[in-house]
């Protein structure tokens, strides 16, 4: 993971009252992971056809049985 950081400057501890806390020199963000859209759609899509297709299954079986 990497990480960032920079040496401060002169000028710029002034204005942060000389406050060399480690925090503003070092980013500790981490990086969030990129998602593929167009790859979770199609995984949801397969998702759905396979629900459809398990449910026609299901109520076949149900009317076979004079349940439905």
């Amino acid at each position: 993971m990497p990480q960032s950081g920079q040496f401060p400057k002169r000028q710029r501890d002034r204005e942060n009252n000389f406050n060399l806390n480690i925090s503003r020199y070092v980013s500790t963000a981490v990086v969030e992971e990129s998602v593929d859209i167009a790859g979770v759609k199609k995984n949801l899509d397969e998702i759905e056809e396979t629900i459809s297709k398990a449910k026609a299954r299901h109520n076949k079986f149900l009317k076979e049985l004079a349940m439905k």
